[in-house]
């Protein structure tokens, strides 16, 4: 994924504020432009819930890579620190407790 529009590190201007739901960052990060990366078959397009989701919970963006059931530390450099990532998976959790959800 990479911003068409804006400087990477810069998409997530208000990262602090903590009543996010997915579909409201997802419209919030495609108002600032980022998209998904074009391919020869496939052109850019807004990230999907889905894709965020997926984004969200991998473990490999806090540094952990998972081959064969086993996780290890990786050689990259995490694009967020262990911290945030748990507390991001805390949120999640919490947002898709049953009961919690809001209703239309």
């Amino acid at each position: 994924m990479r911003p068409s529009r804006t400087p990477p590190g810069r998409a997530h201007p208000r990262r602090a504020r903590t009543n996010w739901t997915l579909s409201t960052l997802a419209a919030e990060l495609q108002a600032q432009g980022l998209t998904s990366k074009p391919t020869p078959r496939r052109p850019a397009k807004p990230v999907s819930t889905k894709t965020l989701h997926k984004i969200l919970t991998n473990p490999y963006y806090q540094g952990t890579v998972t081959f064969r059931g086993i996780t290890y530390n990786g050689t990259h450099t995490p694009l967020v620190d262990a911290e945030t990532w748990l507390k991001v998976q805390t949120e999640l959790d919490a947002k898709n407790a049953r009961g919690d959800k809001p209703r239309k």
